[in-house]
This record gives C-alpha cells, sequence and structure tokens, in this order.
C-alpha cells in the first residue's frame, strides 16, 4: 500500500471518528450489496457511487464491503471462506480476491466499511477498512471485544438479534478500557498485544426478532441510556435487517423517518443500506448474475440515488452538535 493511500485511509478515519463525536456534522452512510460476490459487479457498482459521490457534501459515503457472512444455521459463509461459490472453501484464493477488490474500491478513493467476523482473517483486511462492525451474534463476544480495543478503526457494534442492546453497550465500555489481545504473527507464532483500547466505537441499532428500533422512541431511550453509561458517542441505524423485516422496499421508509429525525438530532450520526445494482436476490446456480445479491435483498441503485439524495438535504438543514 503506497504512502499516500495510506494518509487517505487514516484521514477517512479521523473524519469518522469526528461524526461519531460531533465535531463534524456531516452523516456516515454504508452502503453496499448484502455481500460481495463478484469483482465484476462491486467493480460496476462502486464506478456508478464513484461518479455521484460527489454530489453529497453532507455525507460521508463507505462501500458496504462485507467478505465474511455469519450464518444462524447454514448458508453460504463470504466470499473468502467459498470464492467460487461451489463449497470447495478454497481461502487463500478468498483472501487473494477480497485483497484485490479492496484495492479496487481504494483506487477510487472511496471508504469501506466492512464486518469483522474472524480474528484471524481481519489481520489480511484490515489495513483498508475505514469503519468496521461486529455483527448482531457477536456484539457481547470477549475475543470480538479484544479485536475491536486492538484495531486502530472506529468499529460499530450492533445489538443482538434479539433487539437487545445491553451487550453492545458492555462492549462500548469494555473498549473504553485496556484489553490484551491474542493474535498470529506473520511467521505463525502466537503474540500477545496488551493494554489496547479503542475510544472509537459506537452502537448500531438493527432491530431485532420481531422487534424495529429506528423510530424516534427507540433512538431517543437508546441514548439516555448511553448518557447514563457516560458515553458520548453519536447512534448508527441499520434501515435493513430486522428493522426492515428483510424487505429491502421497507428501507425507503426507515430512511424517509430517519431524515426527518435528523433535522432535530444530531446524535443519528450514521446509516446503513443495503444497496446493489438490480434489485432483491437470486438463487445460487450455475449462472450466478454478478449485479444481484445472493444473500439478502438489497435495495436497486436507482433507489439509492433517491435516499441518499434525501439524507443529503436533512443533514444539511439539521444543527450542528456545538
Amino acid at each position: 500500500m503506497s504512502n499516500k493511500i495510506n494518509r487517505t485511509i487514516h484521514n477517512s478515519r479521523k473524519t469518522i471518528s469526528n461524526i461519531i463525536y460531533g465535531n463534524s456534522n456531516k452523516l456516515i452512510v454504508i452502503v453496499g450489496p448484502c455481500s460481495i460476490h463478484s469483482y465484476k459487479g462491486i467493480s460496476k457498482y462502486t464506478t456508478k457511487l464513484q461518479n455521484i459521490v460527489h454530489k453529497y457534501k453532507n455525507l460521508h459515503i463507505c462501500v458496504r464491503a462485507y467478505f465474511e457472512k455469519p450464518r444462524t444455521i447454514t448458508g453460504w459463509k463470504g466470499l473468502i471462506y467459498d470464492p467460487d461459490i461451489n463449497t470447495d472453501y478454497n481461502i487463500n484464493k478468498g483472501i487473494t480476491k477480497a485483497l484485490k477488490i479492496l484495492k479496487m474500491i481504494t483506487a477510487k478513493k472511496l471508504s469501506i466499511a466492512t464486518e469483522f467476523l474472524n480474528t484471524i482473517l481481519s489481520n489480511y483486511i484490515k489495513h483498508y477498512i475505514t469503519i468496521g462492525t461486529i455483527g448482531a451474534r457477536n456484539c457481547e463476544s470477549q475475543i470480538h471485544r479484544e479485536l475491536a480495543s486492538a484495531l486502530n478503526i472506529p468499529i460499530g457494534f450492533k445489538n443482538n438479534t434479539y433487539g437487545e442492546i445491553t451487550g453492545a453497550i458492555n462492549s462500548l465500555i469494555a473498549c473504553n478500557k485496556n484489553n490484551n489481545h491474542i493474535y498470529i504473527d506473520a511467521k505463525g507464532a502466537i503474540r500477545r498485544q496488551l493494554n489496547t483500547y479503542n475510544k472509537n466505537c459506537c452502537l448500531i441499532l438493527r432491530g431485532g426478532h420481531n422487534i424495529t428500533n429506528y423510530k424516534k422512541p427507540h433512538i431517543t431511550k437508546t441514548l439516555n441510556i448511553l448518557k447514563s453509561n457516560n458515553l458520548k458517542q453519536g447512534l448508527i441505524i441499520d434501515a435493513s435487517h430486522d428493522n426492515s423485516k428483510k424487505n429491502p422496499q421497507n428501507q425507503i421508509r426507515n430512511i424517509k423517518c430517519l431524515a426527518a429525525q435528523l433535522q432535530t438530532n444530531p446524535k443519528i450520526c450514521g446509516v446503513m443500506i443495503e444497496s446493489y445494482i438490480y434489485k432483491g436476490r437470486q438463487n445460487i446456480s450455475n449462472h450466478i448474475n454478478p449485479y444481484q445479491s445472493i444473500t439478502d435483498e438489497c435495495l436497486d441503485f436507482k433507489n439509492t440515488k433517491l435516499l441518499l439524495s434525501l439524507l443529503n438535504k436533512a443533514v444539511s438543514n439539521r444543527k450542528h452538535f456545538k
């Protein structure tokens, strides 16, 4: 990685941190497919995004580049695990393919967001990431808290799959304190990284089983709980997953609701949208479309542009934190 690209990523992380703590009035927007399965597909998507990102001066847009998929039971586990989507599990090929995609997106001067799932694999991709997430199934996992503490990257912890926020908030508190992180170095030896902490962590609300938490009462209650724990970070709201009940069109409704709140609630510091070139999803087959999701259903790019414009306008109308 060149020094210029390294500086760009470092500066993007600082921008995200400033937004999380209210030192910038911009809004973080993490947007992209549920998961990446095709270089060709994500290359076209990010080119389309690159061509319009300059229009949204009030947004800090990050490409959702997810290479690992946590499964509730079974299913395709992501490009790193199974790059050929044939259950051969050629992980070395998957890592190489993921790095190629990350380099391509970075070359387009776009920030990147990903979920850190496997703590070993994080070492391969972390250098390209502007903001990471810890998913709903791992939000109170000790090893993921230790990983988040050791990463010099802003990290969002999602509430758990039942909509409960306590575990994720405890993780924010834990990451503020010294932790010891165990990892494997380049020579394959086990190492220990001492006294690591990460103050650039925040909470992501993504709903839960039969629960949504993107509306004003839920957000107000959550912010009061954060304040009572002396946590000054803002909130990121996931418009998809259980907040959309897995219906991608509901993301439009959710973003409209959040846009209305943005104008009077500067503590909403970010949103997440699952979006791709074509709407919906497809089953895995011998003829996979590179431009449509093979995991969760996504919004199409036309509607994505409308939501970005709506959010950009809403942020321009809101009062600054300070």
